[in-house]
């Protein structure tokens, strides 16, 4: 099973490689900052599919980036490898809402 799902994945990101660099800042309409508990925030910014209808139930991807893009000005989380992601779920056939939070350190802490 875990080889099929290794698969599958490694096809996603080939069919996603294919698409051209997509992603600006002004494709993630909503920003904000999640608060928790102990007071910790962190910052995110999400995208909303251009046809996003509020009556239709979308899948939620989340975005979790690399270590050059630590950070608190919650941008660049927004460019780079996030690119063929975002142009793969622009498409009608894999329209998703993009969530891409920004760590100020490891995702551990």
């Amino acid at each position: 099973m875990r080889r099929i799902a290794l698969l599958l994945g490694f096809g996603l990101v080939l069919s996603c490689a294919s698409y051209p660099a997509a992603a600006a800042l002004s494709d993630f309409s909503v920003e904000g900052y999640y608060t928790a508990p102990n007071g910790q925030s962190m910052p995110y910014r999400m995208y909303v599919p251009a046809d996003y209808d509020p009556s239709v139930s979308y899948p939620l991807t989340l975005y979790m980036h690399g270590l050059g893009k630590v950070g608190t000005n919650n941008t660049s989380q927004c460019t780079g490898a996030i690119d063929p992601l975002l142009a793969h779920l622009k498409t009608s056939q894999y329209s998703s809402l993009l969530l891409a939070p920004q760590t100020m350190g490891t995702w551990g802490d």
